[in-house]
């Protein structure tokens, strides 16, 4: 009893939906072709018959990873599924999570084995209904769909990797995969980060049966989900076209939330139905002003990884040999800076940390950074100032000074465009 109730405690991080209790409309799903190998796995588990010829090739653990976009209605589609199969569907709890996410962090291991908990009782309470002779196709199915869906907001508290990669190597090194799936848990994690999918590979492969990556909605995509919100609603007039050139990273929730704002803020200058029902200039209106943004960009840049990457490399380099007097000769200077920036190229970056990287340094010193890099450029001595602040910012040196001031220059435009567009400082 004293080692059940601390994982009932543990039990308030996770949410419980009756398949009774899911309201999801099929109409409102934009299916996709990869949503079919979702509900095909799904089947192949719920049948639950060893007899499969499948089985003499594999034997599914019950843990699914899914990349897709934010934005999507995905979650939806699950909670259909759970519907329709009669299954109980388990999510976080978020609002819970929020109330101490440092501490859901730290007892997250804890947190997914007492998920075997979730619905004891309702399973206690069919197997009495079997013995009693009830039949079990008039009861609820006694496996479970946990859907685990990343959040930034968590995952950024994290001192270095992900969620997933916490995951992956609990499980890896306590070898508790099959957990799930004998517990009647069907884990399915919703990852919006394939960043974090390349760099743990070697284990995303061995713990999950599949993973299963779910493109973004291209332009034909989103003309059909505008059509379709203009066929439902004939008195709502806008250019489709131009919409779909305006939102070329959007998601499917995200243009039905757009669409919905854009009639609300329209029907209040009192003008639907009333003067005029185009709303196309209100649409775009809220795309340019940054009144609506898609999920895109609520994608957490990393920035946390990247500094301890940075960190990481500080303790690496001894700047203490990189003192560098106002006597010393420009020969030894050069010999040096060599040695610094030969040390830091062999600290790998990918295009996209490095472009972010870029972003941050140069949305804080951007002025003192091009100086400094003048002053390498040109072999002149550098001051301890100078120093202090590469040390911050040391992946500027894997570059030839004339190239990272070419880098560092677009990443002020990105910055300066973002600022532009957004109306909002960085």
């Amino acid at each position: 009893m004293s080692n059940i109730e601390p994982k009932r405690k543990l039990m308030n991080y996770f949410k419980l939906t009756p398949p009774s209790e899911i309201s999801v409309n099929k109409e409102d799903i934009f299916y996709r072709e990869k949503y079919q190998e979702i509900i095909n796995y799904l089947k192949l588990l719920l049948t639950d018959s060893k007899d499969l010829e499948i089985y003499n090739y594999v034997n599914p653990k019950g843990l699914l990873l899914v990349n897709v976009q934010p934005g999507t209605d995905l979650l939806n589609y699950l909670k259909l599924i759970a519907a329709n199969y009669y299954i109980p569907f388990i999510q976080l709890n978020k609002s819970f999570i929020y109330e101490s996410p440092q501490e859901f962090l730290n007892s997250f291991p804890e947190v997914l084995q007492s998920a075997s908990l979730i619905g004891a009782q309702e399973e206690q309470k069919f197997d009495e209904e079997d013995k009693k002779g009830a039949k079990n196709n008039e009861r609820e199915q006694k496996k479970r769909i946990l859907v685990i869906n990343e959040d930034n907001r968590v995952d950024g508290l994290l001192e270095s990797g992900s969620l997933l990669q916490k995951f992956l190597e609990y499980y890896q090194g306590f070898n508790k995969t099959s957990n799930f799936l004998d517990n009647n848990i069907i884990l399915i994690w919703v990852n919006h980060d394939y960043s974090a999918v390349e760099e743990n590979t070697d284990l995303v492969f061995k713990i999950f049966d599949l993973l299963i990556k779910i493109p973004r909605i291209n332009k034909n995509n989103r003309e059909q989900i505008l059509r379709a919100f203009s066929e439902k609603n004939p008195t709502v007039v806008f250019d489709i076209e131009q919409i779909i050139d305006h939102t070329d990273s959007w998601e499917v929730e995200d243009i039905k939330q757009l669409m919905k704002i854009s009639v609300l803020k329209q029907y209040l200058r009192s003008e639907l139905n009333a003067q005029s029902n185009e709303i196309t200039d209100i649409i775009i209106d809220l795309i340019e002003t940054g009144e609506m943004l898609p999920s895109s960009l609520f994608k957490t840049i990393k920035r946390r990884k990247s500094k301890e990457k940075i960190e990481g490399i500080n303790q690496k380099l001894k700047f203490d040999e990189f003192k560098i007097s106002d006597q010393s000769s420009i020969s030894n200077i050069s010999k040096k800076t060599d040695s610094i920036i030969n040390q830091i190229k062999r600290e790998e970056y990918s295009e996209f940390m490095l472009n972010q990287l870029y972003e941050d340094a140069a949305s804080h010193n951007y002025n003192e950074l091009v100086i400094i890099l003048d002053k390498l450029k040109n072999n002149e001595p550098i001051e301890q100032n100078d120093r202090n602040l590469l040390a911050k910012y040391p992946f500027i040196l894997n570059d030839p000074p004339s190239r990272a001031q070419i880098t560092m220059e677009k990443a002020k435009k990105r910055i300066d465009l973002m600022k532009k567009a957004f109306k909002k400082e960085i």
